[in-house]
């Protein structure tokens, strides 16, 4: 059901660790407006699983992540996203500048997000990377990809929602 190096398209890509911190991809917490009471479906996880890849040199990263969710949380679990984005669409951290934005809907799967995030630091380029989030069924797929453009991490996550089942 996890993305495979198949999906990603081109070559160079390697599997990786998952960061420590791949948790919720929304937990946004140096946000002032996010609490995680807020977003119950998080709780009800009932397991995990993920994986990701980096292209080497090109610095290109994609995260995966599969949950599953006990009947009727999933559409809640893509709920508490919407929620996050709404109370956390752009916020100030330490110097930098986070931004957050729903930009398309309903591309795959029964329902599914694609979310535009930026990170500006002073005197830096900004970093920009893409979030994908697909539901069918109990079964939700985020998949985050840093250094892709949103049309190659909408094929990854369309081919990811087809792998859920």
């Amino acid at each position: 059901m996890l993305v495979t190096r198949r999906d990603l398209g081109g070559a160079g890509w390697d599997e990786v660790a998952l960061p420590a911190s791949s948790g919720w991809s929304f937990a946004l917490r140096d946000c002032v407006g996010y609490h995680d009471a807020d977003y119950p479906a998080q709780r009800r996880r009932l397991a995990v699983r993920g994986t990701a890849f980096s292209q080497g040199r090109a610095g290109r990263l994609v995260q995966a992540l599969i949950e599953l969710y006990p009947p009727g949380w999933s559409a809640e679990a893509l709920d508490d996203v919407r929620g996050v984005v709404q109370n956390c669409g752009r916020y100030e951290h330490i110097a930098s500048l986070h931004s957050h934005s729903i930009v398309e809907v309903d591309f795959a799967g029964q329902e599914a997000l694609l979310v535009h995030s930026t990170e500006i630091w002073p005197y830096e380029e900004p970093t920009e990377w893409w979030t994908a989030v697909v539901r069918r069924d109990d079964l939700v797929a985020t998949v985050t990809g840093h250094g892709l453009t949103d049309t190659e991490l909408r094929k990854i996550a369309i081919k990811a929602a087809a792998r859920l089942n």
